[in-house]
């Protein structure tokens, strides 16, 4: 119910500065109930309307998921970015580059290399953004993958135009990264390789392919 406040008590019996209940709101008179506990009807003009507080309730803070760090992935073809779980932007330096027929193949195959260094770039910045988060980030993991190596292939496209980018590294100097590289390469190339041993090294090899024509899928 609607409480008023007594500003002129005049001899009523009511006291200055005590809010009463209004029992009947008569227009330029109220029915209240005053200290003596019984109803009775006074002026308006004795009172002021009590001010309601108002509760302020503050904007929660939205709270940042794995996938809206996917969709804040951008690049410029050579360096990647996200924005992490604190809003802070996330840089992820291009270790790849490509050598231009270092291998007696067609003029139209180009050859990328550096891939464990760029995979273990990645790789270190999701760890850090892991342990803000304490989630596993493996989507993120994929996605700055994904889009780092296949923008850096259309960025060097007008220099090192080829209709296939290989790439192929030593599968066992991937052991100490803390997923499976090797699975999320398999699933963004266009084809690949079984693994097998190479004799000069001993190490297990594998190779992965991308077409020209499917970069910007």
């Amino acid at each position: 119910m609607k409480e008023l406040i007594c500003v002129n008590a005049k001899n009523y019996k009511l006291t200055e500065g005590n809010n009463y209940t209004v029992v009947i709101d008569e227009g330029e008179t109220v029915m209240i109930v005053n200290d003596n506990n019984k109803t009775v009807r006074y002026y308006k003009d004795l009172f002021e309307e009590v001010e309601e507080e108002v509760e302020i309730i503050a904007n929660p803070v939205a709270v940042r998921t794995e996938q809206d760090l996917i969709n804040s992935i951008d690049s410029d073809g050579l360096i990647t970015t996200y924005v992490d779980f604190n809003n802070q932007t996330i840089i992820i330096e291009n270790r790849l580059d490509i050598v231009n027929n270092i291998n007696s193949f067609s003029c139209g195959i180009k050859n990328i290399i550096n891939i464990g260094e760029q995979l273990e770039e990645i790789y270190d910045c999701v760890s850090n953004t892991e342990e803000i988060s304490e989630e596993d980030l493996s989507s993120l993991t994929k996605a700055l993958i994904k889009y780092h190596f296949k923008n850096y292939i259309k960025n060097k496209i007008n220099s090192y135009n080829g209709a296939i980018y290989l790439m192929s590294c030593n599968i066992n100097g991937l052991d100490g990264l803390n997923e499976e590289p090797v699975t999320i390469l398999n699933e963004i190339s266009d084809f690949n390789t079984i693994e097998e041993i190479n004799p000069n090294s001993g190490n297990q090899i594998k190779l992965w392919g991308f077409y020209k024509s499917n970069l910007d899928n």
